[in-house]
């Protein structure tokens, strides 16, 4: 996805600065289909593991993903029940990947 101020906003020489802090912005979709593909790969899953780099741009895009599957995932069971969770690596080896899945960790009540 991609965010940026409302049209109106967007003429850096008629716009005082101030205004962006309030100003309205849109999120739009950097490429086509992205949104349809995650919603048909989830679409009836039980539980989502998001497997995204452990920085901001990552925790951005957990967030975008979240926002795009959430409607076509299975309910939980329960109110108690957790369905997002979030594995945490910093290499791409067998060893990290075993240990990011054993040790994944609840999604951040912020995520949903």
């Amino acid at each position: 996805m991609s965010i940026d101020f409302e049209k109106e906003y967007n003429n850096w020489d008629t716009v005082d600065p101030v205004q962006l802090f309030d100003a309205p912005t849109q999120k739009t979709e950097t490429r086509s289909g992205m949104r349809r593909h995650l919603q048909q790969e989830a679409r009836g899953a039980d539980y989502l593991v998001l497997w995204l780099d452990c920085d901001k741009e990552g925790e951005n895009i957990c967030f975008e993903v979240i926002d795009a599957v959430k409607g076509v995932m299975n309910r939980p069971r329960s109110r108690s029940e957790k369905t997002v969770f979030r594995a945490k690596f910093s290499a791409i080896t067998d060893k990290d990947i075993n240990a990011a899945m054993a040790n994944r960790e609840d999604a951040p009540m912020a995520f949903l």
